[in-house]
């Protein structure tokens, strides 16, 4: 009897010490909690580090075309109230859950009209902490005017995915000056800024509005994504820079981007910047294209040196 209550010890011994190797291997992920998690703490980093106002509009505040707007407009009601209605259609216990789910899940609830091209913002490159998101979820409700403080319970995905410590990229082997070089010469292969506004080398904002605004594109898009929009630019259009053909009822054809679009007329950005004013009454059909306009044979039209040096110049693009 004795003999066997040793051996249960000894078994029970060993497989304790392999759990506690097995615990101490797992990478240690340390929450910044500095943060103080309330609304006016998420309001800071809504327009500041969460890079949320990139995509996002607050009613007038704001000037970003990617994501819907998150006041009263267009898109509906203001988002507090917008969540109570999504979480009734989605099952969910709260709106305070329906908008832990938007920042956890981007995909899962993709606004009509825009694309799924929302960003985790607990990776690379935006790293918002535990704290930090709780806090902007807490601003969200605000918006509303609720201000009172609520628990707030991450889901354990997300948790396992943040990582505190920033692992760096592999390293990007291009010239930097090369490729802003490369990016502003409008006769050049690349001509980025004949539809992109970026950075010059005095750090001001240089080049067409067009397409998107590449100003701060590394603060919330990895090397890894823009590298891949170069190569194949049909991979998740923007919001907001889809291209239409409009045809108007005299016969006449427009191509080109719509800026703004009231009940009655369109506001449309043609490929050489002319804004044009459209009366809706005017339209016979409008066709949004299922293709970027632009160039997709950037990896024939460029060499290796120049797609890494314009990458490399892209990565800089952090602070707006």
């Amino acid at each position: 009897m004795l003999k066997n209550i040793l051996i249960a010890l000894s078994i029970l011994s060993i497989l304790s010490y392999s759990i506690y190797k097995w615990i101490a291997s797992l990478p240690k992920v340390e929450f910044d909690e500095s943060v103080e998690v309330n609304w006016r703490s998420g309001e800071k980093l809504f327009w500041g580090k969460g890079r949320c106002s990139v995509c996002h509009r607050i009613g007038e505040r704001g000037y970003a075309l990617r994501g819907p707007n998150l006041g009263q407009s267009k898109d509906g009601p203001i988002l507090s109230l917008r969540a109570r209605e999504r979480a009734w259609q989605l099952g969910l216990a709260s709106s305070t859950e329906y908008l832990v789910q938007t920042i956890a899940e981007p995909g899962a609830f993709v606004v009509p009209g825009y694309n799924n091209e929302m960003p985790e913002v607990f990776k690379a490159p935006i790293f918002l902490t535990p704290a930090e998101i709780k806090a902007v979820v807490l601003y969200l409700k605000s918006l509303a005017g609720d201000t009172t403080f609520v628990e707030i319970r991450l889901p354990q995905e997300l948790l396992a995915s943040y990582q505190a410590e920033k692992k760096p990229h592999d390293e990007i082997s291009g010239d930097s000056t090369a490729g802003r070089l490369l990016f502003f010469d409008l006769v050049g292969p690349a001509a980025c800024a004949a539809c992109h506004t970026g950075l010059n080398s005095a750090g001001k904002v240089e080049g067409s509005t067009i397409g998107p605004d590449l100003t701060a594109i590394a603060g919330f898009r990895t090397p890894e994504y823009i590298l891949r929009k170069i190569i194949n630019p049909d991979f998740n259009i923007v919001s907001g820079y889809t291209e239409v053909v409009i045809r108007t009822k005299g016969g006449r054809f427009l191509v080109g981007v719509i800026k703004e679009e009231n009940k009655d007329n369109l506001q449309l950005i043609e490929r050489n910047e002319n804004l044009i004013l459209v009366s809706k009454k005017d339209i016979h059909s409008r066709m949004p294209q299922k293709l970027s306009s632009m160039p997709s044979n950037y990896s024939d039209l460029l060499t290796q040196k120049q797609l890494d040096d314009l990458l490399a110049y892209l990565v800089t693009l952090k602070e707006n």
